[in-house]
Formats: C-alpha cells, sequence, structure tokens
C-alpha cells in the first residue's frame, strides 16, 4: 500500500514585479501559485475564475515596488495607483474570506533624477498605505520596508535585475523577502511556541551569583554590563507581547546556579516538553540581546497582539495557584465555589473577533 502523499502549504504570491528568484527560495516549503505573464496580479484577482480562485491557496501574499523612476509616483497619480491596488486588495478580500492576505509595506526610495512634488511625500504615502491595510479585515502587512533597512537597500535592491528581467530585488535581498513569506506565514497558522526558557547566570547578569555574589556579578546600564541589562529589557518586552518566560534551576533559590551550562538537561527539557523552547545563547554575550530578538521572530511572533495576550505569565501563575486550591480542596463543588466564577454566555462581539480568531486558527487544508 502506498504511504499517504504529505499534503503541502499552497500558497499565491501576486506582485507587479517578477518574483522568480523569490518563489524559487520557497519551493522546498510551499507549492506556490504564481499568475502567468508580467504585472497581471490585478486582472488574476478581478477574474473569478482564473487560476489563482481554482488554486485554493492557504494564503495569499502581495509583494508590491515602487520603482524610484518611475514617474507616475507624484502626489495625485502616487494617491490614484495606491487606490487602484487598493481596491483590488479589498475585492479579493471579499472572494477569499477564510485565508490570511499579507500585502507588502511601501519602500519609496528617491532617485536623484526624481522630483517629489511635496517634501516628504514619499513618507506620507508610504502611512497612508500602512493605515489603509490595516483597516481591511484579515489582511495583514508584510514589512517588506522594515527588511530592505535592517538590510541595507545597496545589499536588497539591485538594479541590474531590474533591467534584466522586472526583478527589483538582488539574491540577498530575495532570500530576505522569501524569509518574510516564509515567517509571515506560519505566524498564521500559529506554529510558536509556548514558553521561552532562559538561564540566569551569564545570561540575565554577567558572572555566577551563586560564586561572585550579588556584588561581583555584572549587570548595569553602562559599558560590559549593559548587555545584560538590554537582554532583560528584550525578555520584558517579550513579556508585554504574550510571551511566557520562565527559569528552570534544580538548585536552592538562594543560590541561582546555572542549570543551562549542562546541554543534557536542556535536550531533557526539549523532549519532556516540545513546546518550550530553549536556546543556546552565544558565547559572545554581547549578542544575547539579537538572539532573544530573533528567537522571538523566529517561535513567538503573532500577527496581532491582543489584550489578553499581554498578561499570558500572570495567568499561568493564577492557574498554577488554582490548582494547588484544587486539591486542597474538600470536594469539587467546593473548589468551583471558592473559585466564584460566573460564566456570560452570548454572540462573539465586535471587539472579541480578533481573540475567537486567534483562538480557531486558519483551518488547514484537506
Amino acid at each position: 500500500m502506498k504511504m499517504e502523499e504529505q499534503v503541502r502549504n499552497r500558497i499565491a504570491v501576486l506582485s507587479n514585479v517578477t518574483m522568480d528568484l523569490v518563489t524559487a527560495k520557497l519551493k522546498s516549503d510551499f507549492d506556490i501559485y504564481i499568475p502567468d505573464g508580467f504585472n497581471t496580479w490585478q486582472q488574476e484577482v478581478y477574474d473569478v475564475g482564473s487560476g489563482l480562485y481554482q488554486w485554493m491557496p492557504d494564503a495569499v501574499f502581495i509583494i508590491l515596488y515602487a520603482d524610484p523612476y518611475e514617474g507616475d509616483w507624484q502626489k495625485e497619480t502616487g494617491s490614484e495607483r495606491l487606490g487602484d491596488w487598493l481596491s483590488s486588495i479589498k475585492f479579493l478580500r471579499e472572494k477569499m474570506t477564510q485565508i490570511p492576505i499579507f500585502v507588502s509595506s511601501l519602500d519609496m526610495v528617491e532617485s536623484g533624477c526624481r522630483v517629489v512634488s511635496e517634501k516628504h511625500y514619499g513618507t506620507q504615502m508610504e502611512a497612508d498605505w500602512i493605515k489603509a491595510i490595516e483597516a481591511c479585515d484579515q489582511v495583514y502587512i508584510l514589512p517588506l520596508k522594515e527588511e530592505a533597512v535592517n538590510l541595507g537597500r545597496l545589499h536588497f535592491y539591485l538594479r541590474k535585475m531590474w533591467y534584466l528581467g522586472n526583478a527589483p530585488f538582488s539574491l540577498k535581498g530575495s532570500e530576505a523577502v522569501a524569509g518574510l513569506i516564509r515567517r509571515h506565514f506560519f505566524y498564521a497558522r500559529g506554529s510558536k511556541k509556548k514558553c521561552f526558557v532562559v538561564d540566569l547566570d551569564n545570561t540575565l547578569w554577567g558572572g555566577v551569583a551563586g560564586e561572585d555574589g550579588t556584588d561581583g556579578i555584572e549587570l548595569a546600564s553602562h559599558r560590559e554590563g549593559r548587555r545584560y541589562y538590554d537582554a532583560q529589557l528584550c525578555l520584558k518586552q517579550l513579556k508585554e507581547k504574550g510571551v511566557m518566560l520562565a527559569v528552570i534551576s534544580k538548585n536552592n533559590p538562594e543560590d541561582v546556579a546555572p542549570v543551562f551550562k549542562n546541554p543534557a538537561e536542556r535536550e531533557e527539557m526539549e523532549i519532556q516538553c516540545p513546546q518550550v523552547e530553549t536556546l543556546d545563547f552565544p558565547e559572545d554575550t554581547a549578542l544575547l540581546p539579537q538572539v532573544i530578538e530573533e528567537a522571538y521572530s523566529r517561535f513567538f511572533k503573532p500577527l496581532y497582539i491582543i489584550s489578553e495576550d499581554r498578561d499570558k505569565t500572570e495567568k499561568y501563575r493564577r492557574q498554577s495557584k488554582r490548582l494547588e486550591e484544587q486539591k486542597e480542596a474538600a470536594s469539587v463543588q467546593d473548589y468551583l465555589r471558592k473559585l466564584e466564577i460566573r460564566a456570560d454566555i452570548h454572540l462573539m462581539r465586535e471587539e472579541e473577533k480578533n481573540r475567537v480568531i486567534q483562538l480557531a486558527g486558519y483551518g488547514k487544508r484537506v
């Protein structure tokens, strides 16, 4: 009997530029639909009998590029172009109601030859585009501009590729865009970890507290101790974004002896609790904040943060306390009575929609 083939994730990539280099880097992860022809994405959207709708993707990614040498990006013509794009996106949203749609942010790069009708209008156009996309239900921003800035535009774009085949991105830029698509697809599918477990010594502070004492460790807002200070700030920001944080130690709390210097214990944690992420932190502690940021992006970052996410760590503490009370209760009825919980059953309210979507997740193709 033949083994059942694994169902692969399916995405559609729409764009006003050639995306072959980008999609080539995604083929190992996805089955990909790209419209035939250059810059035909809007025709594809408006034709409900097109291959896009027959493909039934799990997510749609729309990558849009504003050519810095094109003369149509003045105030009136530029706004008209963006309005036309937005209409197409809204039409697609109406036809594909059950899947996430990602639309790139705009990078309005100024050329030395182009004259903008108003100072800083490109920046305002970028901001207006973000607001317009965020106002669309279940349409999310793909932060392409931010990726270009982080990598550096001289590395992200390559004009030669544009002249050869209407592909604005360099090889590094194409890899970066592919990475954006890959990460955001799995953000939408909820493929995230539940808890971020960290060490204490040489992670939250420099040195070993159990040996060096409080006065002997490195932790300050300046010079060498700043790296640990920044690492703590990153972790605090993760907590505020809904990531549950934890520390594991077999030693007495007052000793705060290092646990994660023993790799076997990390392996045991990963086997017993796969939903918990444990990281090998770098030998160069100057990289600690960067490693934490990358871990958040890779394992924890959601599409959006709602109020229920912000106090997740405290909620787990309260749950642990409730379990202790349950053990001590004389009966189930006595336990429930002590909780003083009241149920409110109602139809979903508008302000609860994001939480319902988050809990339900996006359905998988069958």
